[in-house]
């Protein structure tokens, strides 16, 4: 009788430890629903490739500040690059999106959470990508712009790539690095 009821307890347990496993976070995420058809569209700038999301370049007012945005880039580029006497020889993916709701669901296949509406962009240290978002005010878009830029001089500079990372040489997180939400107060 005692090795029937510690059984039942030991069973018991086991179901019990999958079913907070399952409910932990550790799933979450993995059956998102992309809402998003929309296919990137793309731009060549001086040192970098844009994937753009929801700017429509025939309207003046989105071509003006889609342009806006890639001077504050290759201007961010130019600083950095000057400042830290380093140029970065590849060119450098960014996938950018017009919207929050956007930003959030695209780049939810990459970060795998959700994302606050304080995130402003971010750098996939892995895939060596930026992400990041226009519908947040200007000087805020360009610092935060600027600002992962910085982390990807950081990983050029010390040629962070996924066997350093996996193998253990380099201490960098893997994934999202740092600073993703913005203090606007």
């Amino acid at each position: 009788m005692k090795r029937a009821i510690t059984a039942l307890i030991a069973v018991l347990g086991l179901f019990f430890a999958a079913s907070v496993e399952a409910q932990s976070g550790l799933m979450f995420g993995k059956n998102a629903v992309n809402w998003q058809n929309e296919k990137p569209k793309f731009y060549q700038s001086e040192h970098f490739d844009v994937y753009y999301f929801g700017f429509d370049l025939t309207v003046p007012e989105q071509e003006k500040h889609f342009k806006d945005f890639i001077g504050n880039i290759e201007g961010g580029y130019r600083f950095i690059r000057d400042k830290f006497n380093h140029d970065i020889e590849r060119r450098i993916p960014v996938a950018v999106y017009a919207t929050h709701s956007q930003f959030e669901t695209g780049a939810a296949y990459v970060t795998g959470e959700f994302l606050s509406e304080g995130t402003g962009a971010f750098v996939d240290s892995i895939r060596r990508r930026m992400y990041t978002k226009q519908d947040i005010l200007p000087p805020i878009r360009r610092e935060a712009n600027v600002h992962e830029l910085v982390h990807e001089f950081q990983f050029d500079m010390l040629n962070v790539g996924i066997i350093s990372q996996v193998a253990g040489l380099i201490r960098l997180p893997l994934g999202r690095v740092c600073c993703r939400s913005l203090r606007t107060s």
